[in-house]
């Protein structure tokens, strides 16, 4: 809808109002025809108001159905209707997938390409390659996946024996995980922002709000008109632009965590760092002693374990957003390893148990590499 529609069909609404309030004083004038002079001169001006009341309700009813039923915010409130009511025969009427998932597909793979900082111009060049190979099982995944969703309401994964191909089994390719990177998952619609036309042809520009982005961002679709006045999505036009604008958005929130949370991490590993130096100085020397044994499980207990308890308390009060719960995760989990780690430390020392220092350096393990997925995050953000 133009600018000139939205002012004009804003003028209609505003006459609709004004006639109404006129033909309400009227038709609720305290007026006695006994009193007046001309009593059918009274009655004429109810007739003229009833008329003109008619006259309006008509001239709505042509607007809407001559006008709007025949617009892109139309159609697309009918495309809301069909996915709602499950209706899959409208939902194909109003929505090309074949041409909006192909350029869906392309921006998709474009997208994550260029916001992978790391990767040279080659690399880029291989991966886009590569990615057209597995387009059209792809496509075809997704698509089958939308339209179960607009069936059933709910995004599951194609299993084998449901018209699902080897190919696409051995391939592992799930529409919900398609669906998920593009970051239109966490999103919902808050409304039109503008719409565009040109001829046959509409590009309509929706308010979408991601959630993990915590950001409201324009997504533009293109709309062809159907031979019955109605409207179809064709493509969507700015999907790369869109994923591009939620990575960045994403990336700033988990920044801004990572850099709210660099106080607590360092006071804690200077804590933690200085209790371990002490433990490591008794091993060092003859820990066989009962007075070294005891002083050693004294550090782990009065000094370690509650620093690892201490530092999970102070992860817990800071507010953390939807996109940096992984990483934040990952360091409530590698906290608990240390916790559990060091448990299994004084059990040895207590009871030289062979199994259970197996445990203690399986637990160590772990923590060391969640430590490491930890880093990895953090470098992928500084990155970007």
């Amino acid at each position: 809808m133009t600018a000139k529609d939205t002012a004009l069909n804003g003028q209609a609404v505003s006459y609709v109002y004004l006639y109404t309030i006129k033909i309400k004083d009227v038709f609720t004038m305290d007026i006695n025809p006994e009193k007046l002079e001309n009593p059918k001169t009274w009655i004429s001006k109810k007739v003229i108001a009833l008329i003109l009341f008619i006259c309006i309700l008509v001239g709505g009813s042509a607007w809407y159905f001559l006008y709007f039923t025949k617009t892109p915010e139309y159609s697309l409130n009918i495309i809301k209707e069909s996915i709602e009511k499950h209706d899959i025969v409208k939902f194909k009427k109003h929505v090309d997938l074949d041409s909006s998932l192909s350029r869906g597909y392309d921006d998709l793979i474009l997208a994550m390409v260029e916001s992978d900082k790391t990767m040279t111009s080659e690399g880029k060049a291989f991966v886009g390659g590569f990615a057209q190979m597995f387009k059209s099982t792809a496509v075809n995944a997704l698509k089958d996946g939308i339209l179960r969703f607009v069936e059933t309401g709910k995004w599951e994964e194609k299993k084998v024996g449901q018209d699902t191909t080897k190919k696409e089994a051995q391939q592992n390719i799930n529409p919900d995980k398609i669906v998920e990177q593009t970051g239109l998952k966490n999103s919902a619609f808050k409304g039109i922002a503008y719409t565009k036309k040109d001829g046959k042809t509409a590009t309509v520009g929706l308010k979408v709000f991601e959630s993990e982005a915590n950001k409201e961002f324009i997504l533009d679709i293109k709309m062809r008109e159907l031979d019955d006045g109605t409207w179809q999505i064709a493509e969507i036009s700015s999907l790369k632009e869109y994923i591009l604008g939620v990575e960045k958005a994403k990336n700033d929130l988990l920044k801004k965590y990572i850099e709210d949370t660099q106080p607590i991490i360092d006071k804690h590993k200077q804590l933690l760092t200085e209790s371990v130096k002490k433990a490591d100085a008794i091993t060092a020397s003859n820990i066989t002693e009962a007075a070294k044994k005891s002083e050693f499980i004294n550090i782990i207990e009065n000094e370690i374990i509650p620093g690892w308890n201490n530092y999970i308390e102070e992860l817990n009060k800071i507010t953390v957003p939807e996109t940096a719960k992984e990483i934040h995760n990952l360091r409530l989990k590698f906290c608990q390893l240390r916790i559990a780690h060091s448990k299994k430390v004084i059990e040895y020392f207590n009871t030289n148990n062979p199994t259970t220092e197996a445990e203690f350096n399986t637990l160590l393990e772990q923590a060391k590499s969640t430590d490491q997925q930890i880093s990895n995050i953090i470098k992928k953000v500084n990155q970007n």
